[in-house]
């Protein structure tokens, strides 16, 4: 009986693990974001996203508007505040990402605007490039505190 239990607590756990990843969502425009979805449309955020333990958001399309309106987008020490793979036209403009491994992590992307954002406490990089394919990205304003290592770095 001890064992039987013990399989259907191991097997609820995994069904609850695999969830979290299933419960991913496209976000943007007017539908609210949580931690883990992919933005879709630009969106001007009203909302703070805390505690994320994977990504805080993935970048999902080209040619679109990130403005967090000083909002926070925070996690719990793990994985990336913003991913963005293979993106081109991407401005993300008064973000406040904290407490990632990375706050901005830009691979295989270019023509990007990264601009009046704040990061801080990320345990890595505040902006990471990560591919010699990332070129042409624009980064202004950016206030770096307190995170692994104080400023964008990367293939460039």
């Amino acid at each position: 009986m001890k064992k039987e239990k013990r399989l259907f607590v191991i097997i609820f756990s995994l069904f609850l693990f695999v969830l979290g990843f299933v419960s991913a969502d496209n976000c943007g425009g007017t539908v609210e974001c949580h931690c883990g979805d992919t933005l879709t449309e630009s969106q001007v955020m009203w909302y703070d996203l805390n505690n994320c333990g994977e990504v805080g958001l993935n970048i999902g399309s080209n040619d679109l508007t990130l403005d967090c309106d000083n909002h926070i987008i925070g996690g719990t020490g793990a994985s990336n505040g913003l991913f963005l793979s293979g993106r081109m036209w991407i401005t993300i403009t008064n973000c406040n990402i904290q407490e990632f491994y990375t706050g901005i992590f830009l691979e295989t992307s270019s023509y990007n605007n990264l601009e009046g954002n704040t990061l801080h406490e990320n345990s890595d990089y505040g902006i990471y490039i990560a591919s010699s394919n990332s070129d042409l990205n624009h980064f202004w304003n950016n206030i770096f505190m307190n995170n692994g290592v104080n400023a964008y770095e990367g293939m460039v």
